[in-house]
């Protein structure tokens, strides 16, 4: 996976809000709501595409693949 560069950035990100309690008083269930949709990690396409660097033609591709 080329994305493992953005994956290891998410994952640490993920981390940082559950050791500052963020989402743990929710539901199992809500947990991954919480912690990845109420909150921006990147805002603006400038930054995204910034931080997505060469892969951000793999990034659009697999969200194709998703829809």
């Amino acid at each position: 996976m080329i994305l493992s560069k953005q994956t290891n950035d998410i994952k640490e990100h993920i981390l940082d809000q559950l050791e500052d309690n963020i989402g743990l008083d929710e539901f199992g269930g809500d947990l991954h709501h919480e912690l990845l949709n109420t909150q921006l990690y990147i805002e603006g396409s400038q930054d995204s595409i910034k931080w997505l660097g060469g892969d951000s033609w793999e990034a659009i591709e697999k969200v194709r693949e998703y829809e």
